[in-house]
């Protein structure tokens, strides 16, 4: 889980109401389909869907950047925090 506080960034003049929270979940796909789709809500100026190798998500323009190693680290069953606390989001 990640956490954006903005009166808490440089951006707090802005930014000041906002207050986010992220969730990212462990899921696979079935393999069989040939096609993937945004569904039926996507987000606001989403033009795609993209399945990443998470081998190479360090390559990647992945947001919250930050939370990449903590990814790769929990799917190389290592050890990785649960809750990384209120971050900018770059």
């Amino acid at each position: 889980m990640r956490e954006y506080i903005g009166k808490n960034h440089e951006l707090s003049a802005k930014h000041s109401h906002y207050h986010q929270i992220e969730l990212i979940f462990s899921c696979s796909v079935d393999l069989n389909r040939n096609q993937f789709e945004n569904g039926e809500m996507p987000d606001r100026g989403q033009v795609r869907i993209e399945w990443i190798p998470i081998q190479k998500l360090m390559e990647y323009n992945f947001f919250q950047k930050a939370m990449r190693v903590h990814i790769i680290s929990y799917l190389n069953n290592r050890e990785a925090p649960v809750y990384i606390g209120d971050i900018l989001c770059l």
